[in-house]
């Protein structure tokens, strides 16, 4: 399975552009017997490149039914798992196999994590490349995610005081708008975000992450040091470059905040929050502890 190809760790490995990343996601591809069937994403381009080079099966998956150009420039194409009428809808050939509806998903949360709806299009589609019955998938989908403790920091919410927190993991710009998507229907009186970033990582790249944080136009904003991952910068360099975008996206000195630890951004995010507040906390290390905290805090 191939989800995307995004910009996230280019530099790293010798690997410097999308191009050479996208060769080495398909490298996947040469494990896998001669008629297996690989899954991949036919909205992104570099996926729908790669894959239309293949000669092996190909089953796509997309939130929507993808161009017909799409499907006749693929050599062998053994299916197309998507989304119609809200509903999770497998197709193959004459063939239409219904699945569940996307709000039966606890981890679409309502449809609004639209890459929750892509991965569970996906993990349905190797499912049934594996044969797995269909009512085990519709099982396995309508279950997962009703609960923090099964995918911890991930897209986990929990109220705590009257307030929303939001706990995940997104550490690239692609994934916190995810998450935006997803808060973006719940109600705030006040935002707080709390994030920081690895140093392996572009100039560009961690300005673009302050960037998609000051689009939300938070009322505060906690910079974390992240110690255990420098990976070849000095102490205070992160922070201070994501300060100083965040100022040009238009907040002020006051609204900011730098900690040096996850659990010193989470003792700030308790003691500002008030009734009717949302939290969105994008914890990096620490995870499982730091989940099992915020779900002991809503209990």
């Amino acid at each position: 399975m191939v989800t995307n190809i995004g910009e996230d760790h280019l530099g790293d490995l010798g690997i410097n552009s999308i191009e050479q990343l996208a060769e080495v996601k398909f490298l996947i591809q040469h494990g896998l017997g001669a008629r297996a069937p690989m899954v991949v994403n036919a909205e992104d381009v570099h996926c729908r490149r790669h894959a239309r080079r293949m000669s092996r099966p190909v089953i796509w998956f997309a939130l929507r039914p993808p161009r017909p150009s799409v499907l006749s420039g693929t050599q062998r194409l053994a299916g197309v798992m998507t989304v119609e009428a809200d509903q999770l809808v497998y197709l193959r050939g004459q063939r239409r196999t219904k699945l569940l509806p996307v709000a039966a998903i606890p981890a679409a949360h309502g449809g609004s994590a639209r890459h929750n709806v892509a991965n569970a299009l996906a993990a349905a589609a190797a499912a049934m490349a594996m044969k797995v019955p269909l009512h085990a998938i519709r099982s396995a989908l309508s279950c997962f995610g009703a609960s923090p403790e099964d995918n911890p920091g991930r897209a986990s919410l929990f109220r705590i005081n009257g307030a929303s927190v939001m706990m995940d993991f997104g550490h690239n710009p692609e994934g916190v708008r995810a998450i935006f998507e997803i808060t973006a229907k719940l109600p705030r009186q006040r935002l707080l975000i709390s994030f920081g970033q690895a140093g392996d990582r572009t100039d560009e790249a961690l300005r673009d992450l302050a960037d998609a944080l000051a689009d939300q136009s938070p009322d505060r904003v906690i910079i974390k040091e992240m110690n255990k991952y420098h990976r070849g910068r000095g102490a205070g360099e992160i922070p201070a470059l994501l300060r100083e975008q965040l100022l040009l996206g238009g907040l002020q000195p006051e609204q900011l905040t730098q900690v040096d630890s996850e659990d010193e951004a989470l003792k700030h995010c308790l003691d500002w929050l008030r009734p009717g507040d949302l939290a969105i906390l994008f914890v990096h290390s620490d995870i499982d502890r730091i989940s099992a905290e915020l779900s002991e805090l809503a209990r």
